[in-house]
């Protein structure tokens, strides 16, 4: 996950659990998790990561990277880009994971639901289900015309919606709406 943060809320331990039971399915796929905990944070949830891939013998598909400042390259790497949080506003590391052209994986919730269009460019999970996020994952690795398809729908989606023209744009007419509030004389 792009400049991820190690916290609870974004449900490592489920990802990780989903990944393990993918590499019962398929043996050849690795995991890059990006980001790092907070020492103090009581939501820092790296020890429980490391934990996990240790106890489970992930160690040799599962790469964690720590903070990272080269992510855009780092997603030119990539596959997908799965984020599995309990809650989320708007998911900038979902929208950078678009930008770059990849498919996406996400819990079916407020945030990342109006970011990722299912089936479009890319799959919803329902929070803390591991079989079907092991089905997602499996589905997704295993077809790579799927990933393409959703990868360029992700990049469309990303440019329509989340540019900074499109920002800008937006920014300007909301300007221009306030000025012209301001402009009307009021009734007295």
């Amino acid at each position: 996950m792009p400049r991820a943060n190690l916290r609870r809320n974004k449900n490592h331990v489920l990802f990780l659990a989903g990944f393990r039971d993918l590499l019962r399915r398929l043996s050849d796929v690795k995991l890059v998790l990006i980001g790092q905990g907070t020492a103090g944070d009581p939501e820092n949830s790296e020890p429980e990561v490391v934990r996990f891939v240790e106890s489970e013998g992930l160690c040799g598909s599962v790469h964690l990277l720590g903070y990272q400042s080269n992510v855009q390259d780092l997603l030119q790497t990539l596959d997908a880009v799965c984020l599995v949080s309990y809650k989320e506003g708007l998911p900038l590391s979902l929208i950078e994971a678009m930008a770059s052209g990849l498919p996406v994986i996400g819990t079916d919730i407020e945030g990342i639901r109006g970011v990722v269009q299912r089936d479009v460019n890319g799959l919803l999970v329902t929070p803390d289900d591991v079989a079907g996020l092991t089905d997602a994952l499996d589905r997704m690795m295993s077809d790579e015309a799927l990933r393409r398809r959703m990868g360029q729908a992700s990049q469309r989606l990303a440019n329509e919606k989340y540019s900074l023209s499109r920002c800008l744009q937006q920014t300007q007419d909301l300007f221009q709406a306030l000025a012209s509030c301001q402009a009307k004389p009021s009734a007295g």
